[in-house]
C-alpha cells in the first residue's frame, strides 16, 4: 500500500513539473487586409527564431503584421510578446520560419529597442536539432501539445495519433502550427492540411537555407548543426 502511495506521489510530481517546450509554445495572429485576421501556433526554438505553418502567415491575402503571443504555464494569462518577420518559408512543405521583432509589453505597446522581454525570449527556445522524438510511430503513440483556454493560459493536451489524425478538419485548422511531441521529445507540426510536417523534414529544410543563403549566417547554433 505504501508502494503505490509512494509511486502516485512521484508520478503527480513528475507531472506537475513544467515541460520545457510547452514554456515555449506561441500562439500567432497574423492581420490580414480588411480587418480579418488568422490564428494558430507556433514555437521558439534555436537560437529565439519561431517555427510555424508558411500557411498561418503567407498566402494569397497580403499579411499586414503578424503577432506573436506567450504565456506562462500554469498560471498567466496569454499576453502579446512581440512582431515577427518571415526569415525563410516554403510554401510546398508549408513552413515557415519567423524572426521575433518589436518586442511589446503585454499591452502590445512596442518597447525600446533594448529591453528584458527580447533578452529572456532566447531562454524559451526549444532545441529542436537534439530534443527529437526517435521511436516508431503507431496508431496508439500519446502525442503531447497545447492549446489555449479561453485567452487564460496554454494547457498540455494529449491525443493518440490515431486520433489526431482523424481528428475534424475544421478542428485541425483551429491547430495549424501546432508543435507536437512524444515523450518529451520534437515531433514536428501540424500543416493546413491537416497532416504532420515531421521533424527531419523541418531541419532538412533550415540546412538547405543554412547552406546556400546567408539569411542563418549570424546564428551560430544552426550553421553548427548543419555543417
Amino acid at each position: 500500500m505504501f508502494r503505490a502511495i509512494l509511486c502516485l506521489l512521484c508520478a503527480i510530481n513528475l507531472y506537475s513539473q513544467p515541460l520545457k517546450w510547452l514554456d515555449s509554445g506561441l500562439k500567432i495572429v497574423s492581420s490580414l487586409e480588411l480587418q480579418n485576421f488568422k490564428e494558430g501556433y507556433g514555437i521558439a526554438i534555436n537560437e529565439g527564431l519561431v517555427l510555424t505553418a508558411a500557411s498561418l502567415v503567407y498566402g494569397e491575402t497580403k499579411i499586414k503584421d503578424i503577432m506573436l503571443y506567450d504565456s506562462q504555464p500554469p498560471t498567466q494569462a496569454i499576453y502579446c510578446l512581440s512582431h515577427a518577420e518571415i526569415l525563410a518559408l516554403d510554401t510546398n512543405l508549408d513552413l515557415a520560419i519567423l524572426k521575433p521583432q518589436k518586442f511589446t509589453d503585454i499591452y502590445c505597446n512596442i518597447l525600446p529597442e533594448s529591453n528584458l522581454r527580447s533578452l529572456n525570449f532566447k531562454k524559451k527556445s526549444f532545441d529542436i536539432f537534439n530534443n527529437v522524438y526517435l521511436g516508431s510511430f503507431y496508431s496508439q503513440l500519446e502525442i503531447e501539445y497545447f492549446l489555449e483556454q479561453e485567452w487564460s493560459n496554454f494547457a498540455l493536451k494529449q491525443s493518440t495519433l490515431e486520433n489526431l489524425e482523424n481528428f475534424p478538419q475544421d478542428k485541425k485548422q483551429e491547430m495549424i502550427g501546432m508543435p507536437l511531441f512524444a515523450k518529451d521529445g520534437f515531433i514536428g507540426i501540424l500543416r493546413d492540411d491537416g497532416s504532420i510536417l515531421r521533424q527531419p523534414e523541418i531541419v532538412s529544410f533550415i540546412c538547405k537555407v543554412s547552406q546556400t543563403t546567408s539569411i542563418f549566417d549570424s546564428y551560430l547554433t544552426l550553421q553548427k548543426y548543419c555543417k
